[in-house]
């Protein structure tokens, strides 16, 4: 699902994110770089992360930093965050 406020575009996955999943992250990024909107990817309801989903959230951070659009992950846990901060998405346990 992906819900679209005023000022943050959030794509939420749930279970193991698969392709459809991961165009809908990619449609949302394309919206937030035309509008300049902050994207957000949700890993709330996401147990572990496919080599695709990192993949894709990778790209999707390195082009919202080349279009100086703010890209962030939220709702990482556990297994999801240690992958995160080792492919440097996130900083640190606490930046999410």
């Amino acid at each position: 699902m992906t819900t679209t406020s005023a000022e943050t575009l959030t794509v939420h996955l749930d279970g193991s994110p698969a392709g459809g999943d991961l165009r809908r992250v990619r449609a949302a990024l394309a919206r937030g770089l035309r509008t300049g909107r902050p994207v957000r990817v949700d890993l709330s309801g996401v147990g572990r992360l496919t080599s695709e989903t990192v993949a894709t959230i990778l790209w999707a951070r390195r082009s919202c930093a080349g279009r100086n659009v703010t890209f962030s992950v939220v709702g990482d846990h556990g297994p999801t965050r240690r992958v995160l901060r080792g492919c440097g998405v996130v900083e640190d346990a606490d930046a999410c």
